[in-house]
């Protein structure tokens, strides 16, 4: 059985409606020894040695497709995506045409995105079992990190089709320069699925349209 923690949200669209949200608390971590013990114990893993050299030799090859622009799909497990951001003491620069914009060599590989596959999700449905009192644990406020105001905008963008950094400040509560920096911050990131449409002060913020991926083989091209 899996404990979990309920935690209620404000009532952030003035609908009267108190949001509840569901998280499981992080019992410990374990390690890839310990997974290859267990494996070892319970899963008629026989040669510990190929399976470490496996993992290593699917992480290099995964890098090499994500270097490329490319996302990787291993079957029953999930989607592996890479995220980009800017370097550290760099600004994200905005679309304006009067603004100067970032070169390449001021953007980082800021982490990699993981979307499990649903029979993976599913298998773990079938094994987990939740128990609690019930009762709401925390009461916070939402919106306490950058990756809880991005997701109050997608949320947002499900009920209307742009957003305004008006509205970004109603949803979050941050003033007009941190609400301006951070929906550039996010409409600089494919991986955010927010990008911009217009220009100036009409400029608004709307779900990003994922395109296609550079197939390994091709010339690469930096402009």
């Amino acid at each position: 059985m899996v404990k979990y923690i309920q935690q209620e949200m404000n009532d952030l669209h003035g609908d009267g409606k108190q949001r509840s949200y569901y998280k499981v608390p992080t019992y410990s971590n374990i390690s890839f020894n310990q997974l290859l013990d267990y494996m070892e114990r319970n899963k008629g893993m026989t040669n510990r040695g190929t399976v470490e050299s496996v993992v290593v030799q699917l992480m290099e090859s995964i890098s090499d497709w994500l270097s490329l622009g490319h996302t990787v799909t291993v079957d029953h497990l999930g989607t592996f995506r890479l995220s980009v951001g800017t370097a550290k003491g760099k600004e994200v620069s905005s679309l304006s045409d009067d603004e100067p914009h970032l070169n390449a060599s001021s953007l980082r590989v800021r982490s990699i995105r993981f979307k499990p596959a649903k029979v993976f999700v599913d298998l773990l449905t079938e094994k987990t079992r939740f128990e609690g009192d019930g009762l709401v644990h925390h009461l916070r406020t939402p919106g306490n990190t950058v990756e809880e105001r991005l997701q109050l905008v997608l949320d947002e963008l499900t009920r209307q089709p742009f957003i305004t950094v008006i509205d970004y400040m109603r949803l979050t509560h941050v003033n007009r320069n941190k609400a301006t920096r951070e929906l550039r911050s996010f409409a600089a990131d494919p991986d955010s699925g927010i990008t911009t449409k217009g220009r100036g002060s009409h400029k608004v913020y709307v779900k990003y349209r994922e395109k296609g991926h550079p197939s390994p083989d091709a010339p690469l091209s930096i402009d």
